[in-house]
């Protein structure tokens, strides 16, 4: 976990993987750990053949502080280091998990019950969602069966254990040329469909309208995705829905955050040899356009209140980005800064969008206007005060506070180049309503979001 309390007592995942970042089950023997910080651990842990390539161990938290917890094996040829730990009363609990998969049920290739055991037992997850589609249209006929929506339902509740692992029933609804959206529905909330395909909610504001009077969450993902055959521009709806407070910046597709954007979306960008030309020569250019209005700064801009997350889309496929056509890139994952691991805390918390996100690090980031953290929405006739830290897996490249005042968008505030920054300012350039959200880029290339906060001059 990243954030846990002095005294407490902490189980940590060791993941042993091969250069592709596959668990191996192949490896067994005895591993040395060692803590730098507040930590005590163990000085070692038997990993036993056939056990899914995974260990656990205990660690007790001694003290405040940062602490990193170390790996290797009896000979030092196999090396790991864990995510950063706050060990402090942050008055918060950090979940890490994903509410963007796909199992069989639609078109990926595991059952649902699988993918919630490789979240919590394989990948240490707090948290995730089996969003099947609604209908993918490409070679099916129908939307999802009543059979298939109670085992939608059936196994995100059987899944949901309160205080170690939390479930969410959700569905995908896949319009390809309005754009892809997940629903997420909240804690005694039954599992309600609207497929895009049905007259009545066919469009954005038609599916917002049914939504309305439930206690759910619209998620727009791969805003920037630009061909599905060629036609998908995002249509982000009305900005004023009260459902859809939450967007995916970030999945294996690529980054929407910004045109010009890094990675760039693309499924085929590694795609080898002729195949690969081949490949890129009939998708074409992958993502929107600078005047698309497609991405989520475009989004944000034009007045839609989002929290910034990240996702996977994963669908599990078995084959390699060097042999098809497929998102290659990391999956992303989504920070909920709940109170603890319950579905109505953490819905309590993505409904403040009290949330990050990254391309699959366990970057820490706290980003504090006026005291308020991240999502918040103020009234200031002040400049406000801002705050934060980043706690990185790696060296810090680019830490940036990214502003937009109405009109443009702007940095206001740069650090890196540690593994650990703070910072604090005033923005004294405020004159106008604004928000504020952070970026982080890592010098492994992995990147995160916490925010925006939205602040409104008072005038």
């Amino acid at each position: 976990p990243s954030t846990a309390p002095p005294g407490s007592e902490l189980s940590v995942l060791l993941r042993c993987i091969d250069g592709r970042g596959f668990l191996t089950p192949h490896f067994s023997g005895r591993v040395l750990v060692s803590a730098d910080g507040p930590l005590e651990t163990p000085d070692s842990v038997l990993v036993g053949e056939g056990n899914g390539g995974v260990a656990r161990l205990s660690a007790r938290v001694r003290g405040s502080g940062v602490a990193r917890i170390a790996v290797r094996d009896a000979g030092g040829n196999l090396r790991g280091q864990s995510n950063p730990v706050l060990c402090s009363e942050a008055g918060y609990t950090l979940l890490w998990g994903d509410l963007h998969t796909h199992s069989l049920v639609s078109d990926g290739t595991q059952e649902p019950s699988y993918l919630y055991h490789r979240a919590r037992d394989l990948l240490g997850w707090d948290f995730t969602a089996v969003s099947e589609h609604d209908i993918w249209s490409l070679g099916e006929e129908h939307p999802r069966t009543p059979a298939e929506l109670e085992l939608m339902r059936r196994s995100a509740d059987e899944h949901y254990l309160p205080g170690e692992f939390v479930t969410f029933q959700a569905y995908e609804w896949t319009h390809h040329r309005l754009g892809h959206r997940s629903v997420i529905f909240g804690p005694g909330e039954e599992l309600a469909f609207f497929p895009h395909t049905d007259p009545r909610y066919e469009t954005p504001e038609k599916l917002f309208r049914a939504l309305s009077g439930r206690d759910v969450i619209v998620i727009p993902h791969h805003t920037a995705w630009k061909t599905h055959a060629g036609e998908m521009r995002a249509d982000f709806g009305p900005a004023v829905n009260g459902v859809q407070r939450l967007v995916e910046v970030y999945s294996r597709h690529g980054s929407s955050e910004v045109f010009g954007g890094s990675p760039a979306i693309s499924h085929a960008a590694l795609v080898e040899g002729l195949k690969g030309k081949l490949i890129r020569l009939i998708l074409g250019e992958e993502s929107a356009g600078h005047q698309s209005g497609s991405y989520v700064r475009d989004a944000l801009a034009a007045g839609h209140r989002f929290g910034l997350i990240a996702g996977s889309d994963e669908h599990l496929v078995g084959v390699g980005p060097h042999r098809a056509p497929q998102p290659f890139h990391d999956g992303g994952l989504a920070g909920i800064y709940a109170a603890e691991r319950t579905r109505e805390s953490a819905w309590e918390a993505l409904r403040r969008r009290a949330v990050c996100g990254t391309t699959g690090e366990r970057i820490l980031m706290e980003l504090r206007v006026n005291g308020a953290l991240q999502g918040a929405e103020l009234s200031s006739d002040e400049p406000p005060s801002i705050t934060g830290y980043v706690l990185g897996t790696d060296m810090l490249e680019s830490v940036e506070v990214v502003k937009f005042d109405g009109t443009e968008y702007s940095v206001v505030w740069r650090g890196g180049g540690e593994r650990e920054c703070s910072l604090s300012l005033t923005d004294r350039s405020f004159d106008g309503d604004s928000f504020y959200y952070l970026r982080v880029v890592q010098a492994n290339g992995h990147t995160g979001w916490a925010g925006p906060t939205w602040v409104d001059l008072t005038r």
